[in-house]
């Protein structure tokens, strides 16, 4: 009988209970799910930028090596045109 009710008991907690717990689990499970994809891309996926010195300029992702030249030189006209 004591068995019987403990488990009533457990069962009554867990119905109470069920929105506290199932909001906990999928906190973590999106955690687990954030830091998995945040490794997967670390280590799986690069991001290749062209930098200019010079003019502290950072190529666009998925910007050809032209056209990051060309916005160069653009920038470059403009610069010593205000002078």
């Amino acid at each position: 009988m004591n068995n019987l009710h403990v488990t009533r008991y457990n069962q009554q907690f867990m119905i109470n209970n069920l929105p506290e717990l199932k909001s906990k689990q999928l906190h973590h499970e999106l955690e687990t799910w954030k830091r998995l994809l945040t490794q997967y891309i670390r280590t799986n996926i690069s991001l290749k930028l062209m930098y200019c010195s010079g003019l502290k300029a950072i190529s666009k992702h998925g910007e050809e090596e032209r056209d990051f030249r060309i916005r160069l030189q653009i920038s470059y006209s403009n610069f010593y045109e205000m002078k």
